[in-house]
């Protein structure tokens, strides 16, 4: 594997960044002061006004668990009898983190219609008193910004039957979170974690009986974020599908907020629902899964199924090219979806992967063709492993990924996982040509060590059942003459499909759970069956395989390939 010394270009993006950041930080310091000070001014609401409706499922199993003192989160798991959950010391940070943002919550609604306020009320008064130091990841600024929402969310629950002790505590409890908010707001914060905080505050504004300034303000801070991070067609600026299934679930329950206090909604807050969810349209497979780019995990179906149940134009996105740089085709029971992007923006890059060009196919409700995904940051090494080019179905030279990642020692470290350089050009055509669909797209992410561009077209027949491919290098303008070095073309299969080798090792025959068999060649050139991993699977890793295509690079490098749809006895 091919290792390089930080360009100067490099080390210049990332002293830019680290100035950015200290500005910022300084910025903030002399906002907060001014911050608190307006803050200890405010007194605790005396009630609240609405409650957003939190219109996540539910599971009657987990409460019956709360109530027996087991809580299972992040993978691990803790039993506490009788006693307080908060009072023990949790197995990970990842568990208290999980913990103290109280999403959990919801799922007491589904105990005995008598028991719900009581356990609900147990729980969260355990937390109030015994609320931890300011270095637990309790206050941490994401954690609190999901517990200020989902306390409102279920404050009717809280406080039904509720005596004056717990009814003043509770307040106060969230007039806390809700400075801590307003705090950490003054700070630099990553786009998901700032985008969560200026929800929770715009939720405690509508719910509590703030001044009507304030409440514009706030209306104003959220809107102004949205059209910062939610793209013109629907993409979120991390490009991470998953974020926008949990923006979207937050911002329908907010909605209805507005309404229910009267007040029309910012106009940038629909817009913004309405875009997203044509995004996710877009990037849905026919089984209702997500496509597996840029740290997208397991798809969560019902929550997915719920961010788009109120989508009253049902439509997709485009498919061409459009800011988030996804592109589709589909015809017949056949879809591809393709990652034709540039990386993030530096400081929304944390979670992006090196995946330019990769695909996924899917036909019918069968995912064939799957990139291997991301997981949740408890496996931070796998995490990692999914990010590199390897692990996507597009093309890899001298097992050197298309995108830099930040290392996690020196001055790389304050920016560490994010992306610091990449393709910088993808050039994209999108045709139909007598009902059948052609994309075409080419990057410079191995310009700069190689001098070599990526070109891969994809053409989808109009009944949607052979995929055809080719895979070029060619040198980059002005760039040196590169020396032979070798590259493989990956294509990860799902887990469910079986690969057989055909024709003495030059084609290979796809035979899925239903039935249903296709053919992979590629011109006679040799293919090889390799282990591969599907990371983003609820059940934990899953063992796969991969189609790969290996040889050198030369003047010109050119493989083409196809995947046609046999019928089964074939």
């Amino acid at each position: 594997m091919a290792r390089f010394p930080l360009s100067s270009a490099e080390r210049l993006r990332i002293s830019g960044a680290l100035a950015t950041l200290a500005l910022a930080r300084m910025r903030g310091l002399v906002l907060s002061s001014w911050q608190r000070l307006a803050l200890v001014l405010q007194r605790p609401p005396r009630r609240l006004l609405v409650a957003p409706q939190d219109i996540r499922t539910i599971d009657p199993v987990r409460v019956e668990e709360y109530q027996r003192g087991q809580f299972t989160f992040g993978g691990q798991s803790l039993d506490v009898g009788a006693a307080s959950p908060f009072a023990q010391e949790p197995p990970s940070t990842a568990f208290a983190r999980a913990l103290c943002d109280f999403g959990w919550l919801r799922h007491v609604r589904a105990a005995p219609g008598a028991e719900i306020s009581t356990t609900a009320r147990k729980l969260v008064d355990d937390f109030l008193r015994y609320r931890k130091p300011c270095h637990s990841p309790a206050l941490e600024p994401d954690v609190t910004a999901r517990r200020l929402l989902s306390f409102l969310s279920q404050s009717p629950i809280l406080l039904e039957g509720a005596d004056r002790d717990f009814y003043d505590r509770f307040l106060h409890g969230l007039k806390q979170d809700h400075d801590r908010v307003q705090r950490a707001l003054c700070q630099p914060q990553a786009d998901i974690t700032r985008l969560n905080l200026i929800l929770a505050a715009a939720a405690y504004s509508l719910c509590a009986a703030v001044s009507p300034q304030r409440l514009q303000r706030a209306g104003q801070r959220l809107a102004k974020e949205l059209a910062a991070q939610v793209l013109a067609d629907g993409c979120h600026i991390s490009r991470n599908p998953g974020v926008l299934v949990a923006v979207a679930l937050d911002l329908m329950p907010l909605q209805q907020a507005f309404v229910a206090r009267g007040i029309t909604p910012p106009r940038q807050l629909a817009a913004a629902l309405t875009r997203l969810q044509a995004h996710l349209r877009k990037l849905r497979h026919p089984d209702g899964s997500l496509a597996l780019f840029n740290g997208m995990g397991p798809s969560a179906m019902d929550a997915l199924a719920l961010a788009l149940a109120h989508d009253g134009n049902h439509e997709l996105a485009p498919s061409a090219a459009t800011p988030g740089g996804y592109l589709r085709l589909g015809a017949g029971n056949s879809v591809l979806i393709m990652d034709g992007g540039l990386p993030p923006p530096m400081r929304h890059s944390a979670s992006a992967h090196a995946g330019t060009l990769a695909f996924e196919f899917s036909s019918g409700d069968q995912r064939l063709v799957i990139n291997c995904g991301s997981c949740d940051d408890t496996k931070p090494l796998l995490r990692e492993a999914g990010r590199l080019t390897a692990a996507h179905s597009t093309l890899e030279i001298d097992e050197t990924s298309s995108a830099t990642f930040a290392a996690d020692h020196g001055l790389q470290a304050h920016v560490r996982h994010q992306i610091i350089s990449g393709p910088e050009e993808v050039d994209v055509e999108h045709r139909e040509e007598a009902g059948d669909q052609f994309l075409g797209a080419t990057h410079d992410g191995y310009a700069r060590h190689f001098g070599l561009l990526h070109t891969r077209q994809l053409g989808l027949s109009r009944r949607g059942d052979r995929l055809i491919g080719e895979d070029s290098l060619h040198p980059a303008p002005g760039g040196r003459s590169p020396p032979a070095l070798p590259f493989s073309i990956r294509f990860h299969l799902h887990p469910s499909v079986r690969a057989v080798p055909a024709d003495n090792g030059r084609a290979i025959r796809l035979e899925t759970s239903h039935g249903e068999a296709w053919l992979f060649e590629a011109g006679g050139t040799p293919l090889a069956l390799e282990d591969s991993a599907l990371i983003a699977s609820r059940a934990g890793t899953r063992p796969t395989t991969q189609i790969v295509i290996s040889g050198e690079t030369g003047a010109t490098t050119r493989f083409a390939w196809s995947l046609t749809r046999a019928s089964s006895g074939s």
